[in-house]
Parts: structure tokens; C-alpha cells; sequence
């Protein structure tokens, strides 16, 4: 797992002894730190920042809470909203966990700085004491959907199955089980809804658009022609740009619940789920959201045309206005 770490230059002697004093427990070398210090003589550091945090699962942010917040550490700040936009979960290792600030602010509280208010989604930030911090991150790239599971299932010795206790207690679990299954297929079933529900009113926007573009030209009035291409290209292409984010975004949802699905499924007589997905990815099927992600794509190429007409439009109104 790859973690990209965020120090303040007074904090790095003892982050890097945390970190050196933690490898002695990663017997499989299975972290992998990116420590980057910004410096002004590095032109473009920025940039190279941003390459490595891409590349990061993790970032991490050993914290010392000051007393007063009145250091506004810029490059932290700009680490951390990095962070945010990249939405990369950020774990704040605190140096002084036993220290209060002065400040009643709960950012503040965290990060003991002076741009808390500029930081999104708050509570989305985990706090945890440094002397946790090689153990917690382990945990974390050790950490499966199948062990999850597995782990929170109560184990029914064979001998106690003879009894009538025991049996209630198998089928119990059993029924538990194919209950939160159940429950499982639903949502994902809902999930597939919506995205089908945001597919269609992405169509029928876009469609609307192409057909306005296509009514216009009845209207036999270049200046209108222009606009109105221009608009809905300038439209459609945002729509389709937001479109493809929507169907990414349910993509990944939706591998999140199935993974879930299978690791049950494992432990059920019948893995549907699975079967399924692997005869249709033998026999060359595609799924619905393959050919369901084609659509903004000509949409998109739609809008370009429109684009490029209106641009066209507009510069042959210009050369005749110029002409006359």
C-alpha cells in the first residue's frame, strides 16, 4: 500500500523515527511511504506532489497541535486540499494527542491551524495516536472483504450441530445471513435503478438539444443557427463530461456491493453472482453498463459538431459583415 505522509519540518526527526522504529513489524514490506518535503527551490513541486499523491491509497498527516494556530502552514494546507479534491481518505496521526488547544474550534482542534475553515468534508478525516500508527496502517492494507466477513461469523463446532440447541443456533445464523443477502441484492438492484433513471434523463436532455439545434435550421436565420449551436454544444458537452463522472461513480459503487455479494456467496451452497460473471465474460457477453457508457460518447461527439457549426456559422457572419 502506498502512503503519501504530510510533517510539519520541526515534526520530521520524529516521524521518521515512528516510522523506521514501525518497520519492525512489517515483516512483508507491504507499506510503502512517500515522505516529500516542499521546497522554494523546487520550481514545480507542486506538480510533482500531485504525481505521487495520485499514486497513494492513503495519505497520512502527523499532527502537533499547537496553542495558538497562528502559524498558517501553507504547504499543509495545500496538501490537504489536494487530498480532498483527489478524495484520498486522510488519516491524522496526532504527535500530542494529550494536548488541548486553546481554540474551542473542532479543525482546529485536529490539524492546530489557522485554515480550518477552508477544509471540506471534516469528518470524513480519522484521528489516531502516532505510537498507533505503523499498526493502524497495517491494519488497513491487510485489511479484505472475504476476512471482514469471515471473521464476524460465529463458528458452530460439528459436535454441538447434534444438538437441538445447536441446530437453532446453525440455522439462526443461516437465516441472519441470507437476510443481510437479501438486503444486499436489494440495494444493488436500487443502485442499478438510478442508474438507469440517470441515464434516461441524460438521453432525453441531450436529445432535446440535438433536436433544438435541428429545429433551428428551419428558422432559416443564421445569427440563431449560431447561438443556438453554440449553447447546446457548450451545454451537451458539459452534460456528457458530468454523465460519464455519473456512470463512473456508480461503476465503482456498485464493484463495492458485489464484492461484498461474492464473499457471501462463498459461504452459501450456490456462488450466482460469480458464475454468472464469469460464463458471460467466457462466451463474450457484455454487460449493459459497457454498452451503457458508449452513449455519452456520442453525445459528446454530437456536441463537438454543434460546437464547431456554431464557430463556423459565426465566422462566416463575421467575414460577410466585414465584407459589407
Amino acid at each position: 500500500m502506498n502512503i503519501y505522509v504530510i510533517y510539519k519540518f520541526s515534526d520530521a526527526e520524529r516521524v521518521n523515527r515512528l516510522l523506521e522504529d514501525g518497520k519492525t513489524t512489517d515483516e512483508n514490506r507491504i507499506l510503502h511511504f512517500f515522505k516529500f518535503r516542499p521546497d522554494n527551490r523546487i520550481f514545480n513541486w507542486h506538480t510533482i506532489a500531485k504525481q505521487k499523491m495520485q499514486q497513494c491509497n492513503i495519505v497520512c498527516y502527523f499532527c502537533t497541535i499547537t496553542d495558538g494556530n497562528n502559524d498558517k502552514l501553507k504547504n499543509i494546507s495545500w496538501e490537504l486540499k489536494l487530498a480532498a479534491k483527489l478524495k484520498k481518505t486522510v488519516i491524522v496521526f496526532t504527535l500530542n494527542p494529550d494536548k488541548k488547544p486553546q481554540t474551542d474550534n473542532t479543525a482546529a482542534s485536529i490539524y492546530g491551524l489557522d485554515f480550518s475553515g477552508e477544509l471540506v468534508n471534516i469528518d470524513r478525516y480519522k484521528t489516531v495516536p502516532a505510537e498507533n500508527a505503523y499498526e493502524f496502517l497495517l491494519n488497513e492494507a491487510k485489511w479484505s472483504v472475504e476476512n471482514s466477513l469471515i471473521n464476524k461469523l460465529e463458528e458452530i463446532p460439528s459436535e454441538q450441530l447434534s444438538s437441538p440447541e445447536g441446530r437453532q443456533r446453525y440455522e439462526e445464523r443461516n437465516r441472519v445471513l441470507l437476510e443481510q443477502y437479501r438486503i444486499m441484492v436489494e440495494t444493488s438492484e436500487k443502485l442499478m435503478d438510478r442508474r438507469q433513471n440517470t441515464s434516461n434523463l441524460y438521453t432525453t436532455l441531450c436529445s432535446a438539444l440535438v433536436a433544438l439545434v435541428g429545429a433551428s435550421f428551419a428558422i432559416s436565420n443564421a445569427i440563431i443557427i449560431c447561438v443556438v449551436s453554440l449553447l447546446a454544444g457548450i451545454i451537451i458537452t458539459c452534460l456528457c463530461i458530468n454523465w460519464q463522472s455519473c456512470l463512473k461513480s456508480y461503476d465503482m459503487n456498485n464493484a463495492g456491493k458485489f464484492a461484498v455479494l461474492n464473499a457471501i456467496e462463498k459461504i452459501l451452497p450456490a456462488n450466482m453472482f460469480d458464475c454468472e460473471y464469469r460464463y458471460n465474460t467466457k462466451n463474450g457477453i457484455r454487460s449493459y453498463s459497457t454498452r451503457e457508457r458508449i452513449m455519452p460518447i456520442i453525445f459528446l461527439l454530437f456536441g463537438c459538431i454543434m460546437l464547431l457549426l456554431g464557430a463556423g456559422v459565426g465566422i462566416y457572419l463575421i467575414i460577410e459583415t466585414g465584407l459589407a
